[in-house]
């Protein structure tokens, strides 16, 4: 996200699968921001998902949701 000092602790990733291409949408509640952008897929094999990354002060945490 290009406005880094106004960044959420949690940060949701979604990867959406469009053909031979792939969307990633960023995105965050407080404040509202959301950020997409289309890439190729190229010979990458990957499946439409969601990732949270949690920033704490010591460390930062990557989880699917259903790991929660």
């Amino acid at each position: 996200m290009r406005v880094k000092d106004k960044m959420n602790y949690l940060q949701v990733f979604e990867i959406v699968n469009i053909g031979n291409k792939i969307k990633i949408i960023n995105r965050q509640e407080q404040p509202t921001i959301k950020e997409e952008l289309i890439m190729d897929k190229g010979t990458m094999n990957i499946k439409n998902t969601t990732v949270w990354i949690i920033d704490e002060p010591d460390k930062q945490t990557m989880l699917f949701p259903s790991d929660y």
